[in-house]
């Protein structure tokens, strides 16, 4: 794979991010304020598509096999994917939304530290004159954004009442026992617009500065979904890999919330469960495995969460998206164990997860990527943007909190994505 890099500098970030997302190309763009980083990949050269339980091995099979002309080392993404939550094509609003999806881009822009770097790659000389073009026509006419107003929707619904939530929740704690300890429930609220709200929307990604990872990724359909996920599934530079530990969720605001959170029974044991699923699911693959004893309280600006973080050794064998595969689900998405409570999500969950909850991110070569967890997030397809959120599921759980839980999520994202006031 033959490869450019250009520095360049002030480019039009917000204009760029708006045309990739309407381009009828795929694009990803993904943002850290902790550490200013942005990355906007757009177009494809080379793209591996695959359903079903085998597909992360077989496109880790398949990056194996390309040549790239610059080494990993310096950092730069070279390759994107996403996911679906089961890995199997998306249904109802996520129709055409595949199952697993990798993507070589033709142009990567990644900015470090306030130094912009633009990739152009491509199979032959040819293509990255093609990528040179392709940035040329999207610089074209290049404005500075202006400032959108928060759209107002004409309508709002759940996709399941939250009683009959509520009752769900009720149902599951009487199904748990020895095969099945934990399950994670998911609802979603609806919104419908006189116009689209994509652009306000990638306003609020771009201008947010709380902690998280902010993206927004389409595969080059009307569909895009976007979000600010607090959640790094795992990371991978070489032979080394962290992976993130995010269980067990309060409001914030009343006093005392955060010590409540830390002392409470049932949020550590649904924390323990997902530390426990994640160190099992990581063992085959790695030569040494670390975690802290307790969790510690992350504080969001609107949540409080319980987290850990992993850190070991990859086995030389062990590729980016081998790590992908087998820690998703974690337990914090789907259950513990997990096949269990996969299972009892098919029979008992009538919600098309599509991407919610999935893993989506980058990748800088067979053994470099940085996987995140698509929680926190709305999928905007035309004047429709749908708000996803899940709750974990353990013996201790008492159903309208579960359902005040969700609520508490669905009104973060709707604040902090859509620009609804709480």
């Amino acid at each position: 794979m033959k490869s450019r890099v250009s520095q360049h500098s002030n480019l039009p970030w917000a204009y760029l991010v708006r045309r990739a997302m309407q381009a009828g190309l795929p694009a990803l763009f993904w943002r850290r304020p902790q550490d200013q980083t942005r990355l906007l990949s757009i177009g494809c050269v080379e793209n591996f598509a695959g359903s079903g339980p085998g597909a992360m091995a077989n496109a880790q099979q398949w990056l194996e096999r390309i040549d790239w002309e610059q080494p990993a080392q310096d950092g730069l993404p070279r390759a994107w994917f996403t996911s679906t939550f089961d890995q199997d094509p998306g249904q109802d609003q996520w129709a055409g939304w595949p199952g697993f999806y990798l993507v070589l881009p033709q142009l990567v822009l990644s900015e470090r530290a306030g130094q912009t770097e633009v990739l152009i790659q491509g199979p032959t000389h040819a293509d990255l004159e093609l990528g040179q073009g392709l940035l040329s026509d999207l610089l074209k006419g290049s404005v500075e954004a202006s400032k959108l107003g928060v759209p107002v929707s004409d309508e709002c619904f759940w996709a399941e009442p939250p009683s009959a939530f509520a009752a769900r929740v009720a149902a599951t704690t009487q199904a748990l026992g020895d095969d099945l300890h934990k399950v994670v429930l998911a609802n979603c609220r609806h919104h419908h617009y006189a116009t689209s709200p994509l652009e306000s929307v990638l306003e609020n990604l771009l201008t947010n500065p709380r902690d998280g990872i902010h993206f927004a990724y389409t595969h080059g359909t009307d569909a895009v979904l976007a979000g600010c996920t607090p959640e790094t599934l795992v990371r991978q530079n070489g032979n080394k890999l962290s992976a993130h530990v995010l269980a067990g969720t309060r409001r914030r605001g009343p006093k005392g919330a955060a010590q409540d959170l830390l002392s409470s029974a049932k949020d550590r044991r649904e924390h323990d469960l997902v530390a426990t699923g994640m160190v099992e699911a990581l063992n085959p693959l790695v030569d040494s495995l670390s975690i802290p004893e307790e969790p510690t309280v992350r504080s969001l600006t609107h949540l409080h969460h319980l987290e850990r973080h992993l850190k070991g050794a990859t086995r030389p064998s062990t590729g980016f998206l081998d790590l992908v595969s087998a820690l998703h689900p974690t337990p914090a998405l789907g259950g513990y164990p997990q096949a269990s409570a996969l299972e009892f999500l098919r029979q008992s969950e009538g919600l098309e997860r599509g991407g919610f909850g999935a893993p989506f991110g980058w990748i800088g070569g067979p053994r470099q990527g940085h996987a995140a967890v698509a929680i926190r997030s709305a999928l905007l397809r035309g004047d429709a943007a749908s708000v996803f959120a899940g709750a974990g599921i353990v013996a201790q759980s008492v159903p309208h909190l579960e359902r005040a839980e969700i609520d508490a999520k669905v009104a973060s994202i709707e604040t902090e994505l859509l620009g609804l006031t709480p």
